[in-house]
């Protein structure tokens, strides 16, 4: 406190002469208010606001800040935008509107009226049936189901095993309570499933089953990513209501996953059904299913699974089928396949790994990199705004004669304060801004690094390696030091010259 005391004695009040009395004596003419000094930052500091990239800095840390006090809910406005798009006609807003409030459970029915107010004014919009029917198998939604909502997306793409898959995933949650439906399986499909197992599987709802076979047969997979990314970016940019949050979760909603637990279990159901089949010396029958796993789980990597995972789940599949699939064809002699079988399989190990260790050193990059600098930004423009509220109570304490030091100390300090806090956060937050322009520019190509890096600054307080907890109590250590150093002054100013 002695410490303090002296360090803040020399910044609030110029210390006495040597021979100066301490008591006696002329007082002192404090020096003029520097207000030169101050204008000139703040003039300097206005400008700067005028950089789009300054303004979107700000933005981006104020609305992570208020996510993690309150999480946002933004249903009040795709309410409205769907109200206005059902007055003006306009298909597409009221598809966007109904893909948002299909996530919110006590909104589901209006989410699928204005779906079906959508494709009924232009049809090609059918596919937003799709993300509806896979909240209907969340494990959050509650509300009244809409089966129909999946078959009429059928009927529209036949050819596509998605819609299958998403009513089938629907019929998966509502038996998800059912102890007869999930079985105690280590979830392994290079190990051969028991028999008890595999006859649970196979008493399953018949239309499981049926849409299953239907999705594994199917000869092409695609969910709709890239589509719905593109059509989610442009109506947002043209309603107005376009900012870097939005832009990242329509991202991140664009990243749907099926629940894999189901396509494990199919597919060890189709292996299973294959040995049976070659036990029994039916190896035309055993290939054919083999082949149907090899040939989703290529689909599934290839095709419409966007995320990571999700393809790395493609080539599980993909490997558990060659296992089986090669000897099959050499019993079959069918060797120019089996060699075809086991150069894909070959290939497939290269390329696993090399994707591996790209998201390996990818996230190594990111997390020694962007952590550090998005903490800076946030720093940063927690500097900006405490500046800002020093001198506007500067100011308001100019205006009623009170606190002359405290208002010298902040006029002197403050402005080259938030000078430099401008200066480092428009710095710090360009290349940033640079990836958020790259994003809308090539968002069909899913640009990895533009996304990763733009999350790494929103969530960096989130779920990066530094927690909420920590930020913010490092923040109160350091305010709560210079609240007691003040205080230690105060109370040693009182202690030597008392009243």
């Amino acid at each position: 406190m002695v410490a303090l005391r002296a360090f803040f004695s020399r910044l609030f009040r110029r210390p006495a002469a040597k021979n100066e009395p301490a008591l006696l004596g002329s007082p002192q003419v404090p020096p003029p208010l520097p207000w030169k000094l101050a204008l000139v930052c703040l003039a300097i500091s206005g400008g700067l606001l005028f950089v789009p990239d300054l303004r979107q800095g700000l933005s981006v840390t104020f609305s992570s800040w208020r996510s993690e006090l309150k999480l946002s809910n933004e249903t009040a406005l795709w309410e409205k935008i769907g109200r206005e798009a059902e007055s003006n006609g306009d298909a597409a807003a009221m598809a966007v509107a109904a893909m948002r409030l299909g996530r919110n459970g006590t909104r589901f029915d209006e989410a699928v009226r204005l779906a079906e107010h959508a494709v009924a004014k232009d049809p090609s919009l059918t596919w937003i049936y799709y993300d509806l029917t896979l909240y209907m198998g969340a494990p959050w939604f509650h509300a009244s189901p809409h089966p129909e909502l999946a078959q009429r997306l059928q009927e529209w793409d036949p050819q596509n095993a998605a819609p299958y898959l998403a009513e089938a995933e629907y019929i998966a949650h509502v038996h998800n309570n059912d102890p007869q439906w999930r079985v105690q399986w280590f979830y392994n499909l290079y190990t051969p499933v028991s028999q008890e197992t595999l006859a649970c599987f196979r008493r399953r709802d018949p239309r499981w089953l049926e849409l299953m076979d239907r999705a594994f047969t199917a000869p092409v997979y695609s969910d709709y990513s890239d589509r719905r990314l593109n059509f989610d970016l442009q109506v947002m940019q043209r309603l107005g209501v376009m900012n870097p949050q939005r832009a990242m979760t329509a991202y991140l909603d664009d990243e749907r996953t099926l629940n894999l637990l189901n396509l494990q279990e199919y597919a060890a159901l189709r292996i299973a059904q294959g040995e049976e089949a070659e036990r029994a010396g039916q190896l035309e029958n055993a290939a054919s299913q083999y082949w149907s796993v090899a040939q989703f789980g290529r689909h599934a990597r290839l095709g419409g699974i966007s995320g990571y995972f999700d393809r790395d789940i493609g080539w599980s599949l993909q490997e558990a089928s060659y296992k089986h699939l090669q000897p099959v064809l050499l019993k079959l002699g069918r060797v120019q396949e089996a060699q075809a079988v086991v150069d894909a399989s070959q290939l497939q190990h290269v390329e696993r790994d090399e994707m591996h260790e790209h998201v390996r050193s990818e996230w190594q990059r990111f997390e020694t990199f962007s952590v550090v600098n998005a903490l800076f930004i946030h720093i940063c423009a927690i500097v900006t705004e405490a500046s800002v509220l020093l001198m506007a109570v500067a100011f308001v304490a100019f205006a009623l004669r009170r606190a002359p030091r405290f208002v010298r100390f902040t006029l002197t300090y403050a402005p080259p304060l938030l000078l430099l806090s401008c200066i480092g956060l428009l710095g710090a937050y360009h290349p940033y801004a640079e990836y958020y322009k790259l994003y809308l520019a090539y968002h069909p190509a899913r640009d990895f690094e533009s996304v990763v890096n733009f999350l790494m600054l929103s969530d960096v307080l989130q779920n990066g390696t530094i927690t909420p907890v920590h930020f913010w109590w490092a923040i109160l250590a350091v305010t709560g030091t210079i609240g007691i150093g003040l205080a230690s002054r105060a109370v040693w100013r009182t202690t030597q010259h008392p009243r």
